[in-house]
């Protein structure tokens, strides 16, 4: 609970390594990614070229009453992910406190993806429920060395 903002129940950050699971929920993760354009760029004739990604970590978080993340960012990854595994409409929201000048909220419920630019600044304020908020995460990262050239 020291060494990250999370100061809640954490795994370790390989879980894509032991668990399938993990990797089931990262490509659906990577699946969002390519769909945003922020996910592409252009070669110089002004073509989409996709960006390749690879899962670089993953690891699970509970929170139990009282605990919460400190805001945070996941750079130089290039996007990051949460995947609720389990949680209620009271339970702590995932706050972006810099969107356009006004925190935006995004409030959990179980089966939900959020996949958000892993240079945003995030938070998860004290979880006040009785029962666990159990999340997964991850980071996706650019694969360089299956990147394509721009010209």
């Amino acid at each position: 609970q020291g060494r990250t903002p999370a100061k809640c129940l954490m795994t370790r950050w390989d879980m894509h390594t032991v668990y399938e699971s993990f990797i089931t929920v990262s490509k659906q993760a990577m699946e969002i990614a390519y769909a945003c354009p922020l996910a592409t760029k252009t070669d110089t004739k002004g073509n989409t070229i996709k960006v390749p990604l690879y899962l670089n970590d993953t690891w699970g978080l509970v929170y139990t009453k009282g605990q919460s993340a400190k805001i945070h960012n996941h750079w130089p990854s290039l996007w990051s992910y949460t995947y609720c595994v389990s949680a209620c409409d009271q339970c702590s929201p995932l706050v972006f406190p810099h969107a356009e000048g006004v925190p935006y909220m995004v409030w959990p419920k179980t089966s939900q993806m959020v996949v958000f630019p892993s240079w945003l600044h995030h938070e998860v304020p004290e979880h006040k429920c009785e029962h666990d908020r159990i999340m997964l995460s991850g980071n996706l990262n650019v694969d360089k060395e299956k990147e394509p050239s721009s010209s």
